[in-house]
């Protein structure tokens, strides 16, 4: 088991009209588009490069999502997208995101992503890669939260 406790990052963005539905709330698939925004923002702070990981055949498919929607988000408002490992192992990782007016403060959605880490023919890997083995060995050394980036954005 890895210890990701206490690690977290947060992105922020402003609803776009084109993140909406004819009622003028975000479209549903759109509050995964921001999940993945925050999960990259917090592998990408623990030192876990996506590319990299690819380009060295590794790759961590998400095997299940899910998103709670509690109050609708609406073009032109700002939200703030965290993202907090629940659980993570070499093989598996799971991730607890909220969406958070960043006006009112109030919870928009909860979410919860699954990832596994495979080798490029699709095996489960139970071992640490080399190419993760220094970022992962660090871990204790990383700060304990992330505040950073926007979705959709560059970073400013």
């Amino acid at each position: 088991m890895l210890l990701l406790r206490g690690f977290q990052t947060e992105v922020e963005a402003e609803v776009r009209y084109g993140e909406t539905d004819q009622m003028g709330v975000v479209y549903h698939a759109n509050y995964f588009v921001w999940f993945n925004t925050a999960i990259d923002k917090l592998l990408s702070k623990l030192g876990i490069g996506i590319k990299d990981g690819e380009k060295q055949g590794y790759f961590m498919p998400i095997v299940e999502a899910r998103c709670v929607y509690h109050y609708p988000a609406r073009y032109g408002d700002r939200v703030r997208v965290r993202a907090v490992p629940e659980e993570s192992s070499v093989a598996r990782l799971v991730v607890h995101y909220e969406v958070i007016n960043a006006r009112s403060k109030r919870l928009l959605a909860e979410g919860r992503s699954v990832s596994v880490l495979v080798d490029k023919e699709g095996r489960l890997q139970i071992r640490i890669p080399d190419a993760f083995a220094g970022a992962l060995g660090n871990l204790s050394r990383a700060p304990a939260a992330e505040k950073e980036g926007k979705v959709g954005g560059s970073a400013s």
